[in-house]
């Protein structure tokens, strides 16, 4: 079963569907003979109620009528095996402000909207939105998008049936009391108000005493006279089958479910087998009347006709019954009176394509020639082909000048090569035609390659690149950045940096230490040196 609308389907629909009463008890079997439907009559309508005229229609309480004031009724619903439907010689009215459960009706809004008061409805066991305080609980709406039972109740107000295989209607829980029959033994199912009589058949599902387990049965209730009460009910299930095809010449428009019967008029006829037209009332169709000479001694009988035509009795030269050719010589079967004279050689100059006799008059020379309109050598006074045509070349025209040629360099546009046509570039194309500015060159002073095109040295610096310096890194000048050595470095003395100092004086006198010449050098000593420069204690004393 297809749930919609959002709501939670909280039980085992299938055992309503498919559920049995054959494992209940003989006490619950007999139970069941209790049930019944009773119907209220809570209003008859005599004029405006509120802003809608209600005149003629009445409004009824139906009730399922319970052997049990413990009885629970949990389900209304239809399907394939087991139809519900209600249906109404009238229509239903259904307030702009309800629905199809009375679950919209607020009592608090009857001052404003009177009529919302008496909306058709289904439900169980409420009449208005429910109460939690009283133990209440919503009443859940099933449906399927192939029978929306919605639709023609609530939408429409017209009858309704349920009775496809994916079935619908309404449930509430267990848990809740709508259900419960209580001590009246009934429990509410439907308020409708109606200008017409109301027949139905209502399947209920009802745990009797209440046990949701062992006692669930189901019950087949019917409601065929609102002005009848009584516990005898006999369901009328054939009312509501029948053909649902407009078309169809058993067309029901009372039925509410499709039985498949439906059957149709032949073509041309009408539902009681008569003809639709029928001119000469033969019984025969005009659109079947067969037209034709009816006397089998004419030469032109229709074995078939029936409806008579002229006849003809004699046929002429060419075998035409009724015809009036009076001769044909060369038996051509064309009328002497109606022969062409003419050339009739279609490769002929001349030829007739009107003529139907020969004349003799055929030519074949004065219009030979190119006949084709494309050639550079057609003839429009030819009309033989004598197969001379000739045709320019493609892309060219008959005097082999280019068709097209935007650059009117005598090369075809179709024929042109792009690419580079400039000689000094890197990529130039001998078989370019057409400079398509791809052309790439080389740096200065590099070919293509990108090595020098000047490099006396060999040392991958272009002679124009090459800086001229010192390159020896020992030298006093030497030039980092120069790539060329010119024979210009200069170098320190030994022993001294470039600034003329020494590289060694340990004793910092500014004699380098390679220069120190050792001796005495106090010049009171008996062995005083003049020339020592660093005293080596070596001094004697008289």
């Amino acid at each position: 079963m297809l749930l919609s609308g959002g709501q939670l389907l909280c039980q085992d629909l299938q055992s309503i569907l498919a559920g049995s009463n054959t494992q209940l008890s003989e006490a619950q079997l007999l139970a069941l003979n209790n049930f019944s439907i009773e119907i209220d009559t809570v209003a008859v309508h005599d004029g405006m109620v509120g802003s809608i005229d209600l005149t003629g229609y009445s409004t009824y309480r139906v009730y399922i009528k319970t052997n049990s004031p413990d009885d629970f009724v949990g389900a209304i619903f239809g399907a394939d095996e087991k139809p519900l439907y209600l249906s109404t010689t009238g229509d239903f009215f259904q307030s702009d402000f309800g629905g199809e459960t009375p679950q919209a009706v607020v009592p608090a809004f009857f001052d404003a909207f009177p009529s919302l008061e008496f909306d058709s409805w289904l439900t169980i066991g409420i009449s208005q939105a429910y109460s939690t305080d009283l133990n209440e609980g919503p009443l859940n709406v099933l449906y399927s998008s192939a029978q929306d039972w919605r639709i023609p109740f609530e939408e429409d107000g017209t009858s309704f049936a349920i009775s496809n295989n994916t079935g619908g209607g309404i449930f509430c829980l267990p848990s809740v009391s709508n259900g419960v029959a209580g001590t009246e033994q009934r429990v509410l199912v439907a308020q409708l108000t109606t200008n017409g009589d109301i027949n139905g058949t209502l399947q209920a599902q009802v745990y009797l005493e209440g046990d949701n387990q062992n006692g669930t049965v189901q019950v087949t209730l019917c409601v065929n006279d609102v002005n009848v009460l009584g516990d005898e009910y006999t369901c009328d299930l054939d009312s509501i089958y029948g053909c649902l095809d407009s078309l169809a010449c058993n067309y029901d428009s009372v039925a509410l479910i499709d039985d498949g019967g439906c059957w149709y008029a032949l073509p041309n006829r009408d539902c009681l087998n008569n003809c639709l037209n029928d001119a000469d009332g033969d019984f025969i169709c005009d659109e079947n009347e067969i037209l034709g000479c009816q006397d089998p001694s004419a030469c032109n009988f229709v074995a078939d006709a029936t409806d008579s035509a002229l006849c003809f009795f004699d046929v002429d030269a060419l075998g035409i019954c009724g015809g009036n050719c009076e001769s044909d010589d060369d038996i051509d079967g064309i009328c002497d009176t109606d022969e062409i004279p003419g050339c009739q050689d279609s490769s002929a100059c001349n030829f007739d394509s009107d003529a139907t006799d020969d004349d003799g008059s055929c030519e074949f020379e004065s219009c030979a020639g190119c006949i084709d309109a494309a050639a550079c050598n057609y003839d429009e006074t030819a009309t033989i082909d004598d197969g001379s045509c000739s045709f320019a070349e493609a892309g060219l025209d008959c005097d082999g000048n280019c068709l097209n040629d935007a650059d009117q360099d005598g090369i075809c546009d179709e024929d042109e090569i792009p690419g580079c046509t400039d000689a000094s570039a890197c990529n130039f194309d001998a078989a370019a035609t057409d400079d398509d500015s791809s052309c790439t060159y080389a740096e200065a002073g590099l070919d293509c390659d990108g090595n020098c095109l000047n490099d006396a040295d060999e040392d991958g610096i272009c002679d124009e690149d090459e800086i001229p310096g010192c390159t020896d890194a020992s030298a006093c000048n030497y030039d980092a950045a120069a790539t060329d050595d010119d024979s210009s470095c200069t170098f320190a003395e030994a022993g001294l940096d470039c600034d003329g100092n020494c590289l060694n004086d340990a004793d910092e006198d500014g004699i380098c230490d390679e220069d120190e010449i050792a001796g005495c050098t106090d010049a009171s000593a008996c062995n005083f040196d003049a020339a020592a420069t660093d005293d080596d204690s070596s001094c004697t004393y008289a």
